[in-house]
């Protein structure tokens, strides 16, 4: 959001290639933040009560807290004796309810208890293992074997009782994407070519604002349609950026085993698809379709001016006629000023001035 700033001004070109995810409230919209909207448990940036819960990145557990600042909306605070991945702290360990500390460790919300007496309590942060396999395949180990986490939704553990709440798998998994170039080799008759590929910063930009709906089902409705024309992997498209009616993103390289079509090779694909109106998002009943795609850097060459409504280029007039009004009233009463002098100099029938030279009086009019 920082970064984007500096690039709207004007003044800066931003290489989003090596910012900082960030995380906190993406998505959210204007009610983030907001009273009404902080102090309920439909998101999980805040939290309510003191009960036990996880770091909004998922790497402490951390206790429902608040400050001045945060007053009236309460998050969950850690620490460093809260971390998942401080193995120096395993013997803190849950064992009844399978927790495990260390390097590959986060914080999920669970229930999961290996005690088949004990009834379902309610959902607490605990650290589990963790592995991704890439952007959006999230996995959790429990108790030495692995499980696959489904997006936003919850796990259950057959042989043991009580549920695990899955997050959402990009903000475990966005490192997963920080790769470098890679490189693809093309035989020849003479000798073998090696092309590299490399990320891509690119625009697309829609028919209508996108800015008011849900970012994070805009994205994954995008990476699903660029996928479907492609044939690439949704997960290569990453740090999507939505502004107006424009989307940016970075489109990552080729891995040269499941996915072997170059970026540059994919966008040319999707400049085809533009033109012929196949790239669309679908959202419920909404359809945006994509009207351009092309280097982000490059964007403002190719910026195009949206046509007048009919009710603007009536505002347009009508402010356009009140300024010729209010200058043409101007104009009048600076003539009527001028001509209310000239009469008041007749009436008093003013001698024209008088001036001595040797003594001698002469008036200016000769006479």
């Amino acid at each position: 959001m920082t970064l984007a700033a500096f690039e709207d001004s004007g003044w800066y070109k931003v290489n989003y290639s090596i910012a900082d995810s960030y995380r906190w409230g993406k998505g959210q919209g204007c009610r983030f933040g907001l009273k009404k909207y902080c102090s309920s448990d439909e998101n999980s940036f805040f939290c309510t009560g003191k009960k036990h819960g996880c770091h909004y990145t998922h790497k402490d557990r951390g206790v429902c807290h608040t400050d001045s600042f945060l007053s009236p909306c309460r998050v969950y605070k850690s620490d460093k004796e809260n971390a998942c991945v401080n193995g120096f702290h395993e013997h803190h360990a849950d064992r009844v309810h399978l927790e495990v500390y260390g390097d590959q460790s986060k914080c999920f919300m669970s229930n999961i208890t290996s005690l088949k007496a004990e009834n379902a309590s309610e959902l607490v942060g605990r650290c589990f293992e963790h592995r991704c396999l890439d952007i959006r395949t999230l996995q959790v180990k429990v108790d030495h074997e692995w499980y696959s986490c489904p997006d936003v939704g919850y796990l259950e553990v057959s042989v043991y009782r009580g549920v695990m709440l899955c997050p959402d798998a990009e903000i475990l998994c966005h490192d997963f994407t920080n790769q470098t170039a890679t490189t693809q080799l093309l035989p020849t008759t003479e000798q073998t070519t090696v092309i590299t590929d490399y990320p891509l910063h690119v625009m697309t930009r829609f028919d209508r604002d996108i800015d008011d709906i849900n970012t994070r089902s805009f994205i994954i409705g995008y990476r699903d349609a660029v996928s479907q024309i492609t044939g690439i992997r949704s997960s290569r498209i990453v740090n999507g950026h939505i502004t107006g009616d424009s989307l940016r993103f970075f489109l990552l390289p080729a891995d040269n085993v499941s996915d072997t079509l170059m970026s540059r090779d994919a966008v040319v694909k999707l400049e085809q698809a533009v033109k012929e109106q196949r790239l669309r998002v679908e959202l419920g009943l909404d359809t945006f379709t994509a009207i351009y795609i092309g280097d982000a850097d490059l964007a403002s060459e190719h910026a195009t001016v949206a046509p007048l409504s009919g009710a603007a280029i009536a505002c347009i007039v009508v402010i356009i006629v009140a300024l010729l009004v209010i200058v043409n009233g101007i104009l009048l009463v600076k003539l009527r000023v001028i001509n209310l002098q000239k009469l008041r100099d007749r009436l008093l029938r003013k001698p024209p001035p008088t001036t001595h030279v040797n003594g001698n009086a002469f008036k200016m009019n000769g006479v």
